[in-house]
């Protein structure tokens, strides 16, 4: 084998080796999911869910009945329809979570701005709770 062959050899597998890495590294980038900060305590009562936004919302306190079997939708706006898309301020969190009660459990669901998609709570609990883009708290 010559050296000119050797070099050519060389060089291609450096070539197939950087287009690899950056073809992996786009890949990574374009899977990993960017979440904009928010933070929300949350006190049950038994009827009424009190929230308070610390990060992320253009409202600071926002309440609602907890009765069973009903959907109610909030984002960073305040509170929602599910099928209804507020206009929201770029800086603030694009999140979009349901709080339903069912039986002992208060479920809250999310469909944007968050990493987790599925959170119950035992509704007979009576202190606070915080909720952010990746999930409770403690």
């Amino acid at each position: 084998m010559t050296m000119k062959t050797v070099k050519k050899i060389v060089s291609t597998a450096a070539f197939a080796l950087l287009v690899l890495v950056a073809s992996n590294t786009t890949a990574q980038n374009q899977t990993r999911e960017t979440f904009i900060p928010f933070l929300i305590d949350i006190n049950l009562t038994d009827t009424e869910v009190n929230l308070t936004c610390n990060d992320g919302c253009a409202w600071k306190t926002l309440s609602f009945n907890s009765t069973n079997g009903n959907n109610q939708w909030i984002d960073a706006s305040g509170l929602t329809q599910k099928n209804t898309l507020s206009s929201i301020d770029k800086k603030l969190s694009p999140f979009r979570i349901s709080f339903k009660k069912v039986d002992d459990k208060l479920v809250l669901k999310s469909t944007q701005g968050a990493a987790w998609k599925e959170v119950p709570l035992n509704a007979d609990a009576r202190f606070t709770m915080q909720i952010n883009e990746f999930g409770f708290i403690q």
